[in-house]
C-alpha cells in the first residue's frame, strides 16, 4: 500500500525560471520548443477563490489584469501556481508588447483583453511540482486546463513538434520575438537556467543618419537614424548607441559636424531627447536590431555594426516594420 504524500504548503512567492540566451535552438528529443511570447511574465497563485498575479520582480499586478484573474478562478484546482505570459495579440495573432502597454495605460476595460499563455505548472492541490521533470509538469498542466472550463483569457502555450531550426526560421519570418526551448527532464529552477534557453530573432538593415547626440571628447553618444518605407519616404526610426567604438564615434562626429542643420531633415520626428544635432541625411549605417516598437515605430535593441561607405541615401532599400517590443 502506497504511503500518501503529505500536502505541501502553498508558497507565498516564486522566483521565475529565466531562459538563457543562445545563438541557435538546441536539437534533440530531450527538448521541447514553444513561441517566445512578447508580454509580461506572471507567476499566478490560486488559493480557493483568491488569486494573485506576481511579476518577475515580485509585484502584485492582480488588479491590472482582471480578465486573467477571473480566468484563474475558473480552474478546477483548489490551489495552484502557474507560470505564463500576459499578452495582447495584434490582428495577425502575434503578441505585441506595445498593444499591451497601451491597454494597461487605458485602464481595466482595455486590460481585460489581456490573455495568459501558460507554459508551466509549479504547484497543484497540495503538491509542489518544482522538482518534478518538465515533462511531468507539462502533462499535469495540460490535464488541468482540459478539466477546467474554457476561458477566453487563458490558453496553453502550445508545444511545436517540428525541427527547431525550422520553427525558429518561421518565427522570425512571422515577426515573432523568437522561441524558447526547455529540457523535458529538468526541474523548475529559480533564476537564470540553462535548462530553458531562448533563441531570438535578429534583423539587420541599412539606415541613414539624420542626427546625433554629442559626447565629450569629440565623440558621438547616440546616432539618430531613419529608414526608407514602402512609399519611398524616409521615416524616423529612433536612436542607435550600442556598438559605437571610441574611434568610429570620433570619426563619425568629424564627418557629421559638417552636415549639421537647424531642424530635423525629415518630417514626423518625435523625441523627448534634448541636445540632438540634426544633420543632412547622407551617411548610411548598418544596424542590427530585434524588432520594432509598434507604438512609435522605433528600433528595438539596435546596435551599430558599421558604416556603408558603398551606399548613399538613394541606395537605401525599403525597411518594413515587423515584430514587437521585448520585455525580457
Amino acid at each position: 500500500m502506497a504511503t500518501k504524500r503529505p500536502a505541501a504548503e502553498l508558497p507565498s512567492r516564486v522566483q521565475p525560471c529565466l531562459p538563457t540566451l543562445v545563438s541557435k535552438p538546441p536539437v534533440g528529443d530531450e527538448w521541447q520548443h514553444e513561441v517566445k511570447w512578447d508580454g509580461y511574465r506572471l507567476i499566478c497563485f490560486k488559493d480557493g477563490s483568491s488569486v494573485r498575479l506576481q511579476t518577475r520582480n515580485g509585484f502584485d499586478w492582480t488588479e491590472r489584469f482582471p480578465g486573467i484573474a477571473q480566468a484563474l478562478r475558473s480552474l478546477k484546482a483548489k490551489t495552484a501556481i502557474l507560470d505564463g505570459e500576459a499578452c495582447i495579440l495584434d490582428p495577425r495573432g502575434v503578441s505585441d508588447f506595445g498593444l499591451l502597454q497601451s491597454a494597461l495605460a487605458s485602464g481595466n476595460k482595455a486590460a481585460s483583453a489581456a490573455q495568459l499563455y501558460v507554459f508551466d505548472l509549479l504547484f497543484v492541490d497540495g503538491r509542489d511540482l518544482r522538482q518534478e521533470p518538465y515533462r511531468e509538469r507539462r502533462a499535469m498542466l495540460v490535464d488541468l486546463l482540459e478539466r477546467s472550463s474554457r476561458h477566453p483569457n487563458l490558453h496553453l502555450s502550445e508545444a511545436i513538434e517540428e525541427d527547431p531550426r525550422r520553427i525558429y526560421e518561421h518565427a522570425c519570418k512571422l515577426g515573432l520575438e523568437g522561441i524558447v526551448s526547455k529540457r523535458l527532464d529538468a526541474p523548475y529552477l529559480a533564476g537564470r537556467a540553462k535548462s530553458w534557453v531562448k533563441t531570438k530573432c535578429v534583423q539587420r538593415d541599412d539606415f541613414v543618419v539624420i542626427g546625433y547626440e554629442p559626447a565629450p571628447g569629440g565623440a558621438v553618444n547616440k546616432l539618430r537614424v531613419a529608414r526608407r518605407d514602402e512609399t519611398g519616404k524616409l521615416r524616423y526610426a529612433g536612436g542607435v548607441g550600442s556598438g559605437l567604438s571610441e574611434r568610429i564615434s570620433q570619426g563619425l562626429r568629424k564627418r557629421l559636424d559638417k552636415m549639421v542643420v537647424a531642424k530635423p531633415p525629415i518630417p514626423g520626428v518625435k523625441t523627448r531627447a534634448k541636445g540632438i544635432k540634426w544633420t543632412q541625411p547622407a551617411v548610411v549605417v548598418d544596424v542590427e536590431y530585434r524588432g520594432w516598437s509598434r507604438a512609435d515605430q522605433k528600433l528595438r535593441h539596435p546596435a551599430f555594426k558599421g558604416m556603408r561607405e558603398d551606399k548613399g541615401v538613394d541606395d537605401l532599400a525599403v525597411v518594413r516594420i515587423t515584430g514587437g517590443e521585448e520585455q525580457g
